[in-house]
């Protein structure tokens, strides 16, 4: 009996820690850079840039690691999809901030792509391009 008792308590805590894998890993989908018009910024200058969508839970997390200096920048919040793939975020530190290259700027899906374009004063037109 004890071996029972001992086998049914390892199958149910496998299939809880299965069940606890599945719920937190979510609809996460990653798109990293792969090419941007700004300025003398190339894809090179970075070690990794790379936004990550969760699906799911309606957040994201947008990290770059600049290779010239080691900076690492980080921006997280939620955002929304609307039915043309069009895009709004908030960014959880500055809430008041929805963009993530300058105000205005326009965010959208695009096959596998998310594309970013704006426009900064003194510069012009600026887009980065993410890709899964």
């Amino acid at each position: 009996m004890k071996k029972i008792t001992t086998a049914f308590f390892v199958a149910l805590m496998t299939f809880f820690l299965s069940l606890s894998f599945v719920a937190c890993s979510g609809n996460v989908v990653r798109y990293d850079l792969v090419d941007v018009d700004f300025a003398n910024v190339t894809v090179s200058h970075y070690d990794y840039n790379y936004i990550e969508f969760d699906f799911d839970s309606g957040t994201y997390e947008l990290e770059n690691k600049v290779k010239v200096n080691g900076i690492v920048s980080k921006q997280k919040g939620r955002f929304l999809v609307d039915a043309d793939n069009y895009v709004t975020i908030t960014n959880d530190d500055i809430p008041t901030q929805n963009y993530v290259l300058c105000p205005g700027e326009v965010i959208r899906f695009e096959d596998d792509k998310l594309i970013i374009e704006g426009s900064l004063s003194g510069y012009g037109k600026v887009s980065m391009t993410f890709s899964k």
